[in-house]
């Protein structure tokens, strides 16, 4: 059975994939995860991370590195999050992604359990 959530990049990179990955797996019962790659501006509690309490994201910015021939001439620009630009969210997903992107920044994540 394929079972998936929504989840934030933040909450990925506070707990680190690999305790992410074997919490979703072995406490929920996961085997995809949906990562919301493009958020607006709230307060999010984070009540498993180790680093806060927290998190206060940017508004409406994404957390990936858009592909600039996709974007160029064009009107509306992806602001890419400042948090990210500092410390890549890609970098923890490079291992597990499928080649399966849109060219958009959408990759699909799964797991190894089916």
């Amino acid at each position: 059975m394929h079972l998936s959530m929504w989840t934030y990049p933040w909450d990925i990179q506070d707990q680190g994939l690999g305790a992410f990955a074997a919490e979703l797996r072995g406490r929920a019962g996961l085997s995809t995860v949906n990562l919301a790659t493009s958020y607006h501006a709230g307060r999010f509690l984070q009540p498993r991370s180790p680093r806060q309490k927290a998190y206060f994201p940017e508004d409406g910015t994404v957390y990936f590195q858009p592909d600039e021939s996709l974007w160029q001439n064009k009107v509306i620009q992806p602001p890419e999050n400042c948090d990210y630009r500092q410390q890549p969210h890609s970098r923890l997903f490079s291992a597990t992604a499928s080649s399966s992107g849109d060219g958009y920044g959408q990759r699909r994540y799964r797991s190894s359990r089916r």
